[in-house]
């Protein structure tokens, strides 16, 4: 079959309309971590796979209590909401309805505590509540405080410096006073389920209201107009917290090797309904790809696939984090590769989103991420996609430095050495409000990349070494052609030169000989490369100078513990994943700075107590050097 009947057959396969519906049935639940709706989706999900003759099917399900941990993530206790209608009044007799069960899904705070009928709340601006008082003091019992352009740590510390009774927010109207749709937008928060042995109890958890912009400015003029006190919280909020269990369903689609290797596929399942840019639509995705693997397979025109397809829908980074510690340690074969699809074919003309390819993290050796970046440059250019919006075009992707932030970057960790990439579209408009429906998605731009997804999937699942090969002649002739000599551009070099030369697992055949002139190109870059553009660290901390220039080479984590240790002595690395220096070094790699080498030890330290990981220079230190014994990197 020729390569251009293959694109031809692999875009008739794909149906824009299979995708929709699917689509419409996802966002019709909230997804909330911990939630009854999760499960459902998750279960009606495993369903429509079971009716897939070669899908094999396994949903696993983990403890959700508000303790228990998987790597470095807490699972929340399952939470649930029954009813929800909350309202604002003033002794002059002004009312304004806050959040009723219309809007519930995204104007309650996620794990917000309960409100009482009876309850008869004082309202306070968070600047005036600073005024009158100590914040280390605990708040009146019947205080709730309204904040303006609050993100989700101010929340945290409001919250936790004096135990408020709730909390209402608003982004401040001047980011949107020309984005009339906007305005009227309500924004996702959550109130921190960790953090104060006062949440422990669910009856002294406070309640949190997310309003859009044009309610904020209400609210504030009511305040205003009002003296301190005078501005009462009414209503009722039944919210329940509970231990219960999150699914991860896992969906093979075995390859042809008696002993198999994979290519895994994520997306998450959970967020708010309708959520549908994040992340619906990098949950129709995986499961439209599946429905084309098994079309081909149905009608006898299956590729000769060397290799299975792993496809994992999960609650984000939590899910993967209990799947890998679970299954890495008896996975039926080798995981050579992942794709994390995380938000994927809005439409730009609305969300002004960007689609992007985010690297794999620098310990990382491997050109698969190249073959899906030839793909997705074809987008544009294809001639023979005939459909009605056949003039709607994705703008120029950007091919991405690795970043933390999704599923992809617990396979990127040194634990699980997955060289995994991310595809997805940044920056979204709509991005973790209300207004992410399905109406600001293309189909067309849908059915596009998931074209993409296939053809560079059909390459990685036969272990195609001869279009590998020609997509790399491909990609050193676009480089030696390039005047440009940006940033971008010479970063996009040193990343090709570093993958190619190197071995890679997924095309192991290939080799540096094979393509005429790249010796040659790479000595003469080397001698002419800007030396401002090299990964290097920076800064001059005294403590800097301990760690390696060059740290991350040679053998990963579970790679060597596989490849070495025998099956009858798995333990052996059961027991290692619960030393403490491993612990702390997933939650190194979990902040990501220090990988490419940016930053200095206190940017890296910084980021880590942002994200509530407290990991000290010293442990630091002592977790590189820990790792380095075993084997796992190499200092240099």
């Amino acid at each position: 079959m020729k390569r251009s009947d293959h694109e031809q057959l692999l875009w008739r396969l794909i149906s824009e309309q299979r995708l929709f519906d699917r689509l419409e049935e996802v966002c019709r639940y909230d997804r909330i971590k911990g939630s009854s709706g999760l499960n459902e989706v998750a279960q009606r999900l495993a369903d429509h796979f079971r009716s897939i003759p070669s899908a094999r099917v396994r949903m696993s399900w983990y403890e959700s209590d508000g303790r228990t941990s998987y790597g470095t993530w807490r699972a929340p206790r399952s939470w649930s909401v029954r009813h929800c209608d909350v309202s604002l009044h003033t002794d002059s007799g002004e009312t304004l309805t806050l959040v009723d069960p219309s809007s519930t899904s995204f104007g309650l705070y996620n794990y917000s505590g309960a409100l009482s009928q009876s309850e008869q709340l004082r309202l306070c601006l968070a600047e005036q509540e600073q005024a009158h008082g100590d914040h280390s003091m605990r708040a009146p019992a019947n205080t709730v405080v309204f904040r303006q352009d609050s993100d989700e740590m101010t929340v945290r510390q409001l919250l936790l410096s004096k135990h408020y009774r709730g909390i209402l927010t608003a982004p401040k109207a001047d980011y949107y006073r020309n984005d009339a749709i906007m305005m009227q937008a309500r924004h996702w928060h959550r109130i921190p389920q960790s953090g104060s042995e006062t949440y422990a109890d669910p009856d002294h958890i406070p309640f949190g209201i997310s309003l859009t912009p044009k309610q904020g400015e209400q609210v504030r003029e009511l305040l205003k107009k009002q003296h301190y006190g005078e501005v009462t919280i009414r209503g009722q909020i039944e919210a329940e917290f509970q231990s219960g269990p999150f699914p991860v369903l896992e969906v093979i689609l075995p390859g042809d090797q008696p002993a198999p290797e994979y290519i895994v596929l994520t997306a998450h399942l959970c967020h708010p309904r309708p959520s549908a840019h994040d992340n619906a639509s990098g949950v129709v995705t995986l499961v439209e790809i599946a429905h084309v693997f098994n079309s081909l397979h149905e009608q006898g025109l299956a590729f000769h696939n060397r290799r299975g397809l792993v496809l994992l829908f999960v609650p984000e980074i939590l899910g993967t984090m209990a799947w890998t510690l679970e299954r890495m340690p008896t996975f039926p074969g080798r995981i050579l590769f992942g794709i994390n699809i995380d938000m994927i074919g809005s439409n730009p003309s609305e969300s002004g989103a960007q689609l992007y390819l985010g690297r794999p993290a620098s310990i990382h050796r491997t050109i698969a991420p190249w073959i899906l970046v030839h793909f997705l440059e074809q987008l544009n250019h294809i001639d023979f996609l005939e459909h009605p919006h056949q003039n709607q075009t994705i703008p120029d992707f950007n091919l991405a430095p690795f970043s933390i932030g999704s599923d992809h970057h617990v396979l990127n960790f040194p634990d699980c050495a997955i060289p995994s990439v991310s595809l997805g579209s940044w920056p979204d408009r709509f991005y973790h409000t209300d207004n992410d429906t399905i109406e600001h998605l293309s189909p067309h731009l849908l059915h596009k990349i998931i074209w993409a997804l296939c053809m560079s999937l059909r390459v990685m699942l036969e272990d195609d070494r001869h279009s590998a090969l020609n997509i790399i002649k491909h990609r050193l002739d676009t480089f030696q052609n390039l005047s440009s000599d940006s940033p971008q551009t010479i970063q996009n070099i040193q990343w090709f030169l570093r993958d190619f030369g190197h071995h890679t697992d997924m095309f192991r055949s290939l080799n540096t000989n094979d393509i005429p002139g790249f010796i040659q190109f790479r000595t003469s870059y080397d001698q002419h490369s800007p030396s401002n553009i090299s990964t290097k660290f920076a800064g001059s901390d005294e403590i800097l100078s301990l760690i390696p220039r060059r740290l991350y080479q040679g053998p990963l984590a579970r790679m060597v513990l596989f490849e070495q240790t025998p099956q009858h002595d798995i333990s052996t690395i059961a027991r290692l994943f619960q030393n403490r220096h491993f612990r702390a070094m997933s939650q190194l790699a979990e902040a990501e700075m220090l990988i490419d080498g940016y930053n200095t030890i206190n940017t890296i330290l910084a980021t880590l107590h942002h994200n509530q990981i407290n990991l000290s220079p010293q442990l630091l230190l002592d977790t590189l050097n820990t790792y380095a014994q075993c084997g796992f990197i190499e200092f240099k």
